[in-house]
């Protein structure tokens, strides 16, 4: 894998896309979804949350740093990382973040992913 690579890409579980992202360095944007970290590997701590059923939050009670004191929590979080690891990855390389965001949001679509990722914040 290459180091600064810029584009978008997906990850398959099962042969079956479940998550779409943009980077501009692919190489360190995969490393961080599959750190230990709550804040690089935010789709394994996504998937966590909704197997604990957990919704964000932008306040102290329920934010990552919260949740994670919860040992059950904390090792589904770590569950989940394994399996984001062992996740086929397919990448397109596009340079203009315009057309990344395009693409991104082209494939949310085609693939059915939910958009929810697409809120600010």
């Amino acid at each position: 894998m290459q180091k600064g690579r810029a584009g978008v890409y997906v990850f398959l579980e099962n042969g079956v896309p479940v998550h779409v992202g943009r980077t501009r360095n692919l190489g360190e944007r995969l490393r961080g979804h599959i750190s230990k970290s709550h804040f690089s590997a935010s789709f394994a701590f996504k998937r966590t949350r909704a197997v604990h059923g957990k919704t964000a939050t932008y306040l102290t009670k329920g934010s990552r740093r919260d949740l994670l004191n919860d040992p059950d929590f904390k090792e589904t979080f770590h569950q989940q990382v394994q399996l984001v690891k062992g996740m086929t990855v397919l990448f397109v390389e596009v340079t203009d973040p315009v057309q990344q965001y395009l693409l991104e949001l082209y494939a949310h679509l085609e693939f059915g992913l939910p958009l929810d990722e697409f809120d600010t914040h």
